[in-house]
This record gives C-alpha cells, structure tokens and sequence, in this order.
C-alpha cells in the first residue's frame, strides 16, 4: 500500500498473487470546487486463459463503490 499524500492517491499493489498482477487506485480529486473519488482497478490474468475478468469483479467492486458513496454522505 502506497499514500500519496501530494498526488490525493493510495495505491494497492498486488503481491504474490497466483492469478493476477497489477493495482487498485483510489485518488481524490477537486473539479470545479466538488471533490470526486475515482476507483481504479488495473488487474492482469497472469494466464491469458481467463476471461472475463470484467464480469467476475463486477459485483463486488459496484458494493465496495456504494458502501463507500453511503459513508462519504453521512459525513
């Protein structure tokens, strides 16, 4: 897990992942004085035999985006 305080981003890198490389990414930004939370997912099959990675994560990336929209607003 990587904070950049700077940049408003924390960045979660896989390590030792049997099926896949990459990150999540999670920044913050101010547009036009609101601020936006944008969720990134940046995640490789180590195997090119999978499919449909999109599909698979779908579900549980929408709850984790909601469940995070639902805390932001009860600030």
């Amino acid at each position: 897990i990587t904070i950049d305080v700077k940049n408003q981003e924390i960045r979660f890198v896989l390590i030792d992942n049997e099926s896949f490389y990459g990150y999540f990414l999670n920044k913050i930004e101010n547009k036009s004085g609101e601020l936006v939370l944008t969720y990134t997912q940046d995640w490789k099959p180590k195997n090119p035999e999978v499919q449909d990675l999109d599909l698979q994560f779908l579900p549980i990336l929408k709850n984790a985006v909601l469940a995070m929209k639902k805390l932001a607003e009860q600030s």
